[in-house]
């Protein structure tokens, strides 16, 4: 699917229009999709997870577009925040969802490719393979489910200043860019979000996993910015102050 932005509606009322749209105004959801608001949100999130995740941008672009598409009269806005706050963090969320997916498919495509080629296996799943599959999936989502909890649970106990900082900082905002939005000093916003990271990080039990390991701990960061985004797509968290 195509970029579907054009030269019309360059000035549209995005939170009008968004508010239209999904309340399930057709008109309203084609000026939204063709907006060049959408196309410039859109396009900043596929390039950031495309370096993030080592896919291909035009792919998970495509994807949002046509997820959004289909699913736009199903986001909420239970916070009564700005639409486009809640159309970006669900975009992001769809993106991330995209990318985690083709993640895990390519590591139990190369497992089972694998284990075909060395143990010389029928390429058909078995019923015990199926078994296991379903076992798997379940405890994912079931662990899932916990770390958002987790995190959630964390992110109550922190104070609204330092909500605001991890919530842009999640959503992809530099350190600068959290400056300019929020008004802080550039030091008291680096104070904050290692503050709530650290809070966050020890309250879901995996400090001494990835203490000393910047590798694993720029994982965990990330893990915890798409817990946030995923949650926030949902209603479970605000839109940031800024």
């Amino acid at each position: 699917m195509e970029n579907e932005s054009s030269d019309i509606d360059i000035n549209i009322d995005i939170e009008s229009v968004s508010a239209k749209a999904i309340g399930g105004d057709k008109a309203s959801q084609d000026q939204l999709m063709a907006s060049l608001w959408l196309a410039g949100a859109v396009e900043e999130i596929a390039t950031r997870l495309a370096r993030q995740f080592n896919e291909d941008r035009n792919e998970i672009r495509d994807r949002i577009y046509d997820k959004l598409r289909k699913k736009i009269t199903t986001i909420k806005n239970p916070q009564n925040g700005p639409l486009s706050n809640c159309i970006r963090a669900w975009c992001n969320s769809t993106g991330t969802r995209f990318c985690l997916n083709k993640h895990r498919h390519h590591k139990v495509e190369d497992r089972y490719a694998d284990r075909v080629i060395h143990e010389n296996m029928p390429t058909e799943s078995s019923p015990e393979d199926i078994l296991l599959q379903k076992e798997e999936d379940s405890l994912w989502a079931n662990r899932r489910d916990d770390l958002h909890t987790q995190v959630y649970v964390a992110i109550t106990k922190l104070p609204p200043e330092e909500i605001n900082v991890i919530l842009l900082w999640a959503e992809g905002s530099t350190l600068k860019d959290i400056e300019q939005k929020t008004g802080v000093p550039l030091s008291t916003v680096q104070r904050h979000l290692k503050k709530s990271q650290k809070h966050i990080v020890e309250s879901i039990g995996i400090r001494k996993l990835i203490a000393g390991d910047a590798e694993l701990t720029k994982g965990a960061y990330e893990l915890i910015a798409n817990c946030m985004l995923e949650m926030r797509s949902h209603g479970y968290l605000p839109p940031c102050a800024a």
